[in-house]
């Protein structure tokens, strides 16, 4: 809920499939200078990096990076950036696989989807699995 909003949304921004500039993604990564040189006549990374893209390769962002990425709750990054690793589980007779939902820095715009999910082990020891670009969300609830 905190990613698609009451309305249930299809991204935490709307309807539309993110651009280059609205997440930390692989298809930012890959595809965001040529997107750039065709819709702002960016010619190189310094350009671009002036134009307000973030030029990142293979590495979140910090929270906030990108303020068009926000969903209806104000929270930041819930797009991109790192799957987040939830309490849900992901399939119920397998305990040890919990949910992941909101896609990475190394994943395509479609895994951003806020019905997207995905899933991590949490009983395979890290150093026989590495989930690069997973990681978990703290949240403060102030008190009053």
């Amino acid at each position: 809920k905190a990613a698609r909003g009451v309305d249930g949304r299809t991204f935490p921004w709307g309807e539309t499939l993110p651009r280059p500039e609205m997440a930390d993604l692989q298809a930012t990564h890959t595809l965001g200078l040529d997107y750039y040189r065709r819709n702002l006549l960016v010619r190189s990374k310094v350009e671009l990096a002036r134009s307000g893209w973030y030029w990142r390769i293979g590495a979140p962002l910090p929270v906030g990076a990108i303020p068009q990425n926000v969903s209806p709750f104000g929270c930041y990054d819930m797009a991109g950036n790192i799957w987040e690793w939830t309490t849900s589980l992901y399939n119920l007779a397998v305990a040890d696989y919990h949910v992941v939902k909101g896609g990475s820095w190394g994943y395509s715009p479609q895994h951003t989807a806020c019905n997207c999910r995905s899933a991590c082990s949490v009983t395979i020891p890290s150093r026989v699995y590495h989930a690069q670009g997973t990681g978990f969300r703290v949240m403060i609830v102030p008190n009053g």
